[in-house]
Formats: structure tokens, C-alpha cells, sequence
């Protein structure tokens, strides 16, 4: 099958390794389709072309640079607007769960038309939602390197420099997975206090599922929540520590007051406050999505059910499925037996792009587009990587990409440290390792300074290191060139 390629020069947003659903990433492009973004922002922008690939979701790196720009002079010409902003986001997060609370009806009993209009409400308020879903990476692009200069600039010891950017860029205590964190706190010290035993906190057990089963979900997606999996976690919690772990809440609830005694110790501005609780209330609210978005997809949990029983297809066909498609089905109440086919290939692998007309691709047509777009953007031939040299040098090592905080074990001594940025929660791996490579920053970045102060040769600003390296390449960093060489391909 042919596919026509359009040269787009496709920068990665978020990376995960693995997709989600069609039916939530479809919300996005929507979302982008109904000017969500610059009626939010109150800027003339909203994006055409997007796409969920190979394992990451992508921009145009043109429309990047446009929408940094213009949210850091909106921003720079009304100091605190991003930070009010971030009260509307949350607010959309609440009253949509809420709303989805609200919705109990016995489904079997609906008629389509009924049943259609449920599912119409939720797709136009994830819509709204989803829209500005990336917002903390793009408000992270720029804050965190200018907080991080605000830091060095006030502070010359370099421990009290990682002491207060690892501070403030921690979250406050108040997420859903914190609460859950208390339960199973409790429910480690009711497990321990009865050797053990199972079955004396089964019923307990139970509960928690039942509380928190919603942050189970990623887009649609379950990821077991029973039984042995909170056994699990409770051994974890005792072989850590139990005090630990409720200093390391207790740490979290004195957050704010810590943070405040830094602005004073700093002699912060205002301008320089209104940064740093912008940056933080963002990030707050990124990580509680779960709790919100989650949540309302868990409370509709019997409509996906019975939507996905009426066309006579399965969960997992269902939500790989756009919010149109499905919508004209509901109308129908009939599903081609070429489309079911369809559906069972996305189920297998897909991509969905809008460049600028969407489309979905799944089977030989993804391979056609897979092997194409590889051969647009020669990653997979890169033998030279470039980048800005932040710490002169050089080394050799076996690379190993860190993807988020739960990737600092893999990082062992003489490693090549790769990743899209850094930040304090991981020096303890830019420590061990023999160098440090990134896609963005510059030489202010959190990576440039601790590199600097370690004496770790460190190249930033790469762009495309994360894509073109993979975990066990060798490679020679020779920062005092800016260029990262690749020896053998792992």
C-alpha cells in the first residue's frame, strides 16, 4: 500500500514506549481542531499537525517554536497570567469528574440515541482537557531553565543550589496518589502487626482497590490492580521502611513552608515568585490528572461496556476507535465486518496523525509509513549526534536512556547518562555516570551545572539523542567538540 509522506519536521513531545488509545488521543487532535489552545491562552495558535508514533507523541518543530514563544511573552507582559490559568485547567479537571459522578443510569436501559448523547458530553469535555494536557512540558521548556538561573545567580554553594531546585521542583503534598500512599501505609503496619496474614486484611485490601482502583488506568488501559499486586507494594513499603515512607510524606505536607522560607532566604521578587509557583502549580495538576480524568473514565466504566456489547466488538476494539467513528455507529447501530477487521489491527499496532488532515494507520499501512518516516528523518543512520558543549571533555561508555525517575537504577558507573533533560531528583545518576547527553537545554540547564560541578564531560541541546540512541550503544562523548559518536550499535 502506498503512503504519501509529507516532510514534517516531527519533534517528540512525551515519550512512554507505549501508545494509548486511539479514543483518548483522538480527544486531542479535537481539542486542537476546536481552537481549545488559543481561546485558553488567549493567543492566536492552535496546532495542525500532531501525531502519536512509534511509542512518543510528536509535534512540528515549528509549531514548538511558535508556541514557546508566545506563551513566554504572554507571559513576560502579564506576569501571573499562566499562573491564574492554571486555576482554569484544574477546574475543568474537577467538573468533569463531577459530572461524570453524576451519570447513573442503568445503561442496558438507554436507547442509542441516549446513550450516544452520554458519550458526546465526554468526548467535548476531554476535549477541552486533553487540549492543554502537554502544557507543563511546554511551561518546563523555558521555567525550569530560567528558575534554575534565578537559583545560581542568588546562591553560590552548589549543595544549597540542588537543595532548593530539588525542593522547588518537588511537588506539594495534596495528590490522589498520596492518599493512597496513607492507605497503604496502613495497610502495611496492619500487615506487619498480623504477621503476614492475608486474609486478616482482605477485607481492608478490598477497600483500598475500590478507593483507588481509577489510577490504575492510563487512557483506557488497566493495569492490574488486585490482590497480589497491593501484597506487593506492602512488602516494598516494609523492606523500605515504614518510617520512611511517612517522613517522606511528612516532608511532602511541610513542602509550602519550606519553599516559602526559600523565597526569603533568597530575597526572591515578585517576578521571580510568580516563576517559581507557576512551574509548580502546573505540575501539581499534571500529576492529579489521574485523579480526575481516570476517574471520570472509571465512573463511565459500564458505558464503554455496553457501547462496545450494542456494535458486537470488544473493549480493546472500542477504544481504538475515534470519537466520530464511534458516534456514527451508536447512530447506526451497525459495525462492517471490514471494520471490525480494521479495529483488530489497531488493537495489534497503530499510529494516528494529523498532518494537517487525520488519519489512522494500522497493518501494512503502518509499516509502509514506519519505513518511510524512517527514511525522512535518517535517524536510525545517524552516526554523529551534535549538540552544545556544556562541560568539556571526553569518554567512552555503554548508553543508558533515562526516561523518568524510575530509569536512576539502571545507571551504574561508567555509563553514558542520555536523556530529554535533567532534573535534581536524578543526580544521584548523573553522579555515577561518565557523561551526560541531552535533547534540550542550554547552558544554563540543570544538566550543564551539575555536569559542570561533577566534572562529567556533558553535551546538551542534541535534540534527537534519545531517538537515534538506544539502551547498550558505545559511544565516545567529545564535549570539547559538541559531538557524540556512535562506536557500535547495541
Amino acid at each position: 500500500m502506498s503512503i504519501t509522506i509529507k516532510k514534517v519536521n516531527w519533534e517528540i513531545i512525551t515519550y512512554s514506549g507505549k501508545h494509548h488509545a486511539i479514543l483518548f488521543i483522538d480527544t486531542v487532535f479535537q481539542g486542537y481542531r476546536k481552537g481549545y489552545i488559543g481561546d485558553f491562552f488567549e493567543i492566536n495558535f492552535n496546532p495542525k499537525y500532531y501525531r502519536q508514533f512509534d511509542g512518543a507523541r510528536w509535534w512540528k518543530k515549528e509549531e514548538v517554536d511558535t508556541y514557546l514563544k508566545l506563551l513566554n511573552k504572554k507571559e513576560e507582559r502579564n506576569p501571573g497570567f499562566l499562573l491564574r490559568k492554571s486555576n482554569g485547567y484544574k477546574k475543568f479537571n474537577e467538573e468533569f469528574l463531577k459530572w461524570a459522578s453524576s451519570i447513573k443510569p442503568v445503561y442496558s436501559k438507554l436507547s442509542n440515541e441516549d446513550l450516544g448523547s452520554i458519550f458526546n458530553e465526554f468526548i467535548y469535555r476531554l476535549c477541552k482537557i486533553n487540549a492543554l494536557v502537554y502544557t507543563p512540558i511546554f511551561l518546563d521548556r523555558f521555567l525550569t531553565d530560567q528558575i534554575t538561573e534565578i537559583i545560581i545567580k542568588k546562591e553560590k554553594s552548589f549543595d544549597k543550589q540542588q537543595q532548593y531546585l530539588e525542593a522547588i521542583f518537588s511537588l506539594d503534598y495534596g495528590l490522589e496518589v498520596h492518599f493512597e500512599r496513607e492507605s497503604l501505609i496502613k495497610l502495611a503496619e496492619e500487615y506487619e502487626k498480623n504477621k503476614h496474614d492475608i486474609s486478616a486484611i482482605r477485607r481492608a485490601i478490598k477497600t483500598h482497590i475500590n478507593k483507588f482502583k481509577h489510577l490504575s488506568l492510563v487512557a483506557f488501559y488497566q493495569k492490574p490492580m488486585n490482590e497480589g499486586s497491593i501484597v506487593n507494594e506492602l512488602e516494598s513499603i516494609l523492606s523500605k521502611g515504614i518510617r520512611q515512607e511517612k517522613k517522606y510524606l511528612t516532608n511532602l505536607k511541610n513542602r509550602s513552608a519550606e519553599i516559602n522560607e526559600i523565597f526569603k532566604k533568597l530575597d526572591c521578587d515578585k517576578f521571580e515568585i510568580l516563576k517559581i509557583k507557576t512551574l509548580r502549580a502546573w505540575a501539581f495538576i499534571a500529576n492529579n490528572d489521574d485523579h480526575y480524568v481516570m476517574g471520570a473514565i472509571r465512573k463511565l466504566w459500564p458505558l464503554w461496556g455496553e457501547i462496545a456489547k450494542r456494535l458486537k466488538i470488544s473493549f480493546n476494539q472500542l477504544i481504538e476507535a475515534t470519537s466520530s467513528e464511534i458516534e456514527h455507529w451508536i447512530e447506526e447501530g451497525f459495525i462492517s465486518r471490514k471494520m471490525k477487521d480494521e479495529l483488530s489491527d489497531r488493537v495489534i499496532k497503530s499510529a494516528i496523525i494529523m498532518d494537517p488532515e487525520i488519519r489512522i494507520l494500522a497493518g501494512r499501512a503502518l509499516n509502509s509509513y514506519y519505513r518511510k518516516e524512517v527514511s525522512v528523518t535518517n535517524l536510525d543512520r545517524k552516526s554523529i549526534i551534535k549538540g552544545i558543549s556544556a562541560t568539556k571533555g571526553k569518554s567512552r561508555g555503554r548508553v543508558k536512556i533515562l526516561r523518568d525517575i524510575r530509569d536512576i537504577s539502571k545507571i551504574k558507573k561508567g555509563d553514558i547518562l542520555v536523556a530529554v533533560y535533567t532534573y535534581p531528583a536524578i543526580v544521584s545518576a548523573i553522579r555515577a555516570a561518565n557523561a551526560v547527553v541531552t535533547d534540550q537545554g542550554g547552558l544554563l540547564s540543570h544538566a550543564a551545572i551539575v555536569s559542570r560541578e561533577f566534572n562529567k564531560p556533558c553535551i546538551v541541546g542534541t535534540k534527537i539523542a534519545t531517538q537515534v540512541l538506544h539502551d547498550g550503544d558505545l559511544v565516545e562523548v567529545d564535549a570539547d567538540r559538541g559531538m557524540v559518536r556512535i562506536l557500535e550499535k547495541s
